[in-house]
């Protein structure tokens, strides 16, 4: 049954507090929106920021999110817009938060991944439209971590600031042998 356009339920490590540790949560991950992609987690590196974050050092630290933003993935659906993969496609995210838009120094430039337009609502734990993705069993909204990254196709051999038209937010199932926001299979 395909997924498509709906919500998911699946398992999630949730971030609730810094200094606490992550609880096991069943969420909803609303569909991508247009531009945006939904993404399986297969395989995730840890990253110093997750611990950071849940160590409570980060200025921009919300609660409660789910960590984790390095991963090895295959799309589950796509939002409308999205041509350059597609549902069963092998992709890494990597966080370059951009908004592709052609006037915008950094998004032009291969020097950077700091796109300020982007930049203003990653550090508020939501997408670049104001809103989250991910609902926790109470209906309560559950920050993202870094919001905004960028897709990569596996098939790719280099990444250039033309590869550039998804804003996505990986989606996090369960895995408990890993660690910090590191999850796969649902």
């Amino acid at each position: 049954m395909s997924t498509e356009g709906k919500p998911i339920k699946c398992k999630a490590l949730v971030a609730r507090a810094p200094k606490v540790p992550m609880v096991e949560e069943e969420i909803t991950v609303m569909p991508p929106k247009a531009g945006e992609v939904r993404v399986k987690v297969v395989s995730n590196a840890l990253c110093h920021t997750d611990i950071y974050t849940l160590d409570g050092h980060d200025p921009e630290g919300l609660f409660p999110c789910i960590l984790g933003h390095e991963a090895g993935c295959i799309v589950e659906s796509v939002g409308e817009g999205v041509t350059s993969v597609k549902p069963g496609d092998h992709v890494i995210p990597c966080y370059t938060p951009q908004c592709c838009e052609t006037t915008c120094v950094f998004c032009q430039s291969p020097k950077t991944n700091l796109c300020p337009k982007i930049r203003s609502t990653q550090g508020q734990g939501v997408m670049p439209d104001g809103t989250s993705r991910f609902v926790d069993s109470n209906g309560e909204p559950i920050f993202h971590f870094m919001g905004y990254v960028r897709v990569l196709c596996t098939r790719s051999l280099f990444w250039t600031s033309r590869t550039r038209d998804i804003g996505t937010k990986t989606f996090f199932y369960l895995q408990l042998f890993n660690h910090v926001g590191i999850h796969s299979g649902c």
